[in-house]
């Protein structure tokens, strides 16, 4: 049986962490030898991992040389037949140990927001591999932007571990105030000073739980503090059970600038939560008005589309959006197809 080298930035929650961490967990018990590695750092996961008695390697973005080093023991010994990366700086390091193995990269976004430098880094190494493109959005880019050929990639669109989420209660709107939720790293792709901006004018009783870390959290909460918001908006840090912590949200607020295939969006739709996306986020998920919201990035749009949902309290779309995530979100498809890929399939 093949053995796989999963790499990805980081042991920490992201969605492509946890897509992994589902793959590593298929996978080992469909008999095949696994093992991941991390290119700049740790994180909660890293637990969950060695739980299931996968073999890892931790590496640092402040040691990068001591990582490189290390990594290139680690994947000696481990001989992977697979080196299957996920996002940009595992991207890097897959393309430098690729020769004689086959190296599969996985795109998760559509990236217009990448810097230039990032898109040309994109555009040369990714030659060299296969590319698992997460949904149609994401092998456009793929093609008009990092000018990967049409038969390099395949599309295999990813799917979430949504069992918690279905059996969680559905309790919108059970208290005297909406309860907001934003959820994903706290950098620029997420957003999250364009939701300071709606809720420093939104004139209803409210509560925003921001779920995530990341580098923009200390300048987020400086701006938060200047709003007169720091009593409505509180830092969670990164949810170890967010099925259970979903069960207190009415509302899940994505407004990314840009997305692949957002896990978060799947996880609050089988959650039975509402959902206000941006096109970015929402278009491929989401069917505006029935499943939840897609809404163009416009400050006024959002303030009256979260005002109308406290005063209708229509817990009904709710409903239907996890009907739908049970439908359509199902990762065993996903698991499916990217095993016939690792076998030689196409």
């Amino acid at each position: 049986m093949k053995k796989i080298l999963y790499l990805i930035p980081r042991f920490t929650t992201g969605g492509a962490e946890k897509l992994v961490f589902e793959y590593c967990r298929y996978f080992q018990q469909a008999g095949f030898e696994v093992a991941v590695a991390s290119v700049v750092g740790g994180g909660e996961l890293e637990s969950e991992f060695n739980n299931l008695g996968i073999s890892t390697f931790v590496g640092s973005k402040n040691k990068m040389f001591s990582t490189y080093r290390g990594l290139k023991k680690f994947i000696k010994e481990f001989s992977p037949d697979i080196i299957h990366s996920n996002v940009f700086s595992a991207d890097v390091v897959g393309f430098l140990f690729s020769a004689s193995r086959q190296w599969l990269s996985t795109q998760h976004n559509v990236g217009d927001e990448y810097s230039f430098w990032r898109k040309i880094v994109l555009r040369f190494v990714l030659r060299f591999a296969r590319v698992i493109a997460v949904s149609d959005s994401v092998k456009d880019f793929c093609i008009q932007k990092l000018g990967i050929k049409n038969s390099q990639i395949k599309i295999i669109k990813n799917g979430a571990q949504l069992k918690p989420f279905f059996e969680s209660e559905n309790t919108l709107f059970s208290v005297q105030y909406l309860r907001l939720a934003s959820i994903g790293r706290i950098e620029k792709q997420k957003n999250h000073e364009f939701l300071l901006d709606i809720l420093s004018e939104l004139h209803i009783p409210f509560d925003l739980k921001i779920f995530g870390a990341g580098s923009l959290q200390s300048d987020l909460s400086k701006k938060i503090k200047k709003l007169n918001l720091d009593k409505k908006i509180k830092f969670m840090g990164n949810s170890a059970n967010l099925a259970r912590d979903l069960a207190n949200v009415d509302v899940v607020l994505q407004p990314s600038l840009w997305e692949g295939r957002s896990l978060v969006i799947m996880e609050s739709m089988a959650s039975a939560k509402i959902i206000l996306a941006s096109p970015q986020a929402g278009a491929d998920l989401i069917e505006d008005d029935e499943t939840g919201f897609v809404l163009q990035l416009d400050k006024n749009i959002w303030q009256k589309k979260i005002k109308q949902i406290w005063q209708e309290k229509n817990k009904e779309i709710g409903q239907k959006a996890r009907e739908y995530a049970k439908n359509n979100f199902s990762i065993e498809q996903n698991l499916e197809e990217l095993r016939k890929f690792y076998e030689g399939g196409k």
